[in-house]
């Protein structure tokens, strides 16, 4: 183990380096660390830290990303590093009467891999890759982080839906549905698997596909953290490289927010299906260049094009538009790399520790939504805390994913505590936000910013009546002793 004691935050950012480069091996236990925790802990390579160990608590703290730390305490935590290391760690929390939690990356805002009386497993280890480039599919393993993947595809001239946050983990992200890059065209994320390995309560490993298990392949499409198995590798679909990636950003003050939402409105319904609109709402003074007083709309257009007349004559519309004539400050027509639109997220470092709650909905009601908003969010706690709309997302309604089609766009907020005392103050104010927007607006969630311990109502939300009924029934089928956690708000 480690020879001395980090401060906390310290902790955080190391463990979260540490894990983002695959070399937690430094932090390992030593051999008679392994020996005495017993035989069936000693099969395992991987880092096992025991409640017993001098360290747990700086280890529990590290697992998730956030300042807000919950009082849940896994008795073991493995950090595996091969797929039999998975195996032995299901098979010694069954030996122990003990269930089993997942972590992939940690970036859970409900710290879901927290659990008591359980094994926690770590993924993030777990991060082999190979791609098929003939036939434009992919093997992963779920520690892979989202700019490292794209860029390995991108340069073997192939491309995927990733997260739109460079460090965000592929395992978690894919099993709760993934909003990616290019959402109409490439579709949720979770529609690209094609096929899975996965352990299960029994500690075997099983392939799962169209003809083998399909019922776990609908399952993994969007379940969430409640899967009843763990995911060790996905088989997905990739996509030719745009040869042309282009972006424009627009940002108006707040008076003329309403203007540039009635001008969102139409052109979502009138776009090309190769462009991406995201439109954040902040407070203008933590824009550089902005008002000091006020909220402010950034309106980020994407284009990904065959070359770059087609890209710019697919912004040309927003170009054209009063969000343009208007715009506070603009930039336009300007190429990008993958690598470049991860760093010019004009949002917040999604790795900050300071997010405590976030919650989302599908709607069809998008603009009177961000009007609703607009004031909603002037009364903030922390002046950084943001709200985001992705419009004329238009996912397909395939009925062979548990996450299911509610609306054609999406809206989600986050509250951040710039201290301590902010996190009571920021979670009424997300009682407002849910109140407001629950009431008219939301048509479904999106289990993967899902505010599950304050809101546990939502997780049913997630999914229609008919999935949730379907996710009962195949946890009971492939997980009847129930060795993995379910939901946290179901718990």
């Amino acid at each position: 183990m480690v020879d001395h004691k980090p401060t906390r935050r310290t902790f955080l950012k190391r463990l979260t380096t540490v894990c983002a480069l695959g070399v937690v091996a430094s932090f390992n236990a030593s051999v008679a660390f392994a020996k005495q925790v017993g035989d069936a802990l000693s099969r395992i390579k991987g880092t096992v830290i025991r409640k017993t160990d001098k360290f747990y608590e700086d280890w529990r703290q590290g697992m998730t990303w956030y300042v807000r730390i919950p009082k849940r305490y896994p008795d073991t935590m493995i950090l595996a590093q091969s797929v039999e290391d998975v195996i032995e760690a299901v098979k010694y929390a069954r030996e122990r009467g003990l269930k089993v939690s997942i972590r992939s990356t940690g970036h859970s805002i409900s710290a879901s891999p927290l659990r008591n009386e359980s094994v926690m497993i770590d993924l993030s280890q777990l991060r082999e890759v190979s791609f098929d480039t003939e036939n434009q599919t992919a093997w992963l393993q779920p520690g892979m982080r989202a700019q490292e993947f794209q860029e390995l595809a991108n340069a073997r001239g192939l491309a995927f839906p990733t997260a739109h946050t460079n460090v965000v983990g592929l395992g978690g992200f894919l099993l709760g549905g993934g909003l990616g890059w290019n959402l109409q065209k490439w579709d949720i994320s979770c529609r690209s698997v094609l096929a899975a390995e996965i352990v299960t309560a029994d500690g075997e490993l099983i392939q799962v596909n169209e003809k083998e298990h399909p019922d776990l392949l609908w399952a993994i499409r969007g379940a969430g953290p409640g899967f009843f198995g763990i995911i060790v590798r996905y088989h997905v679909k990739m996509y030719p490289m745009p040869r042309a990636i282009t972006k424009s950003s627009y940002i108006v003050t707040e008076e003329h927010i309403p203007m540039a939402v009635e001008q969102l409105q139409r052109l979502a319904k009138e776009k090309d299906i190769n462009a991406e609109i995201l439109g954040v709402l902040k407070h203008s003074a933590d824009i550089p260049g902005m008002p000091k007083e006020g909220i402010a709309f950034i309106v980020s257009v994407i284009a990904f094009a065959d070359s770059a007349e087609q890209a710019q004559k697919i912004l040309a519309p927003f170009a054209a538009s009063p969000i343009a004539d208007k715009a506070h400050l603009k930039k336009v027509n300007r190429p990008h790399t993958f690598s470049e639109l991860f760093e010019g997220q004009l949002i917040t470092d999604a790795t900050a520790p300071d997010r405590t709650s976030i919650d989302n909905m599908w709607t069809d009601d998008l603009g009177n939504a961000v009007l609703k908003m607009v004031d909603i969010l002037r009364e903030s706690p922390s002046k950084r805390s943001f709200v985001i709309t992705v419009w004329g997302v238009n996912p397909s309604k395939r009925t062979d994913t548990a996450l299911p089609h509610f609306a054609d766009d999406y809206m989600s907020y986050y509250a951040l505590a710039d201290k301590p005392e902010h996190i009571e103050p920021n979670y009424l104010w997300m009682d407002k936000i849910k109140a407001t927007m629950d009431d008219g607006f939301a048509k479904g969630h999106y289990i993967n910013e899902t505010e599950f311990v304050r809101y546990p109502e939502h997780i049913k939300q997630c999914f229609t009546e008919e999935g949730w009924k379907r996710l009962g029934t195949l946890r009971t089928k492939y997980d009847p002793q129930n060795v993995f956690h379910t939901y946290i708000g179901y718990s």
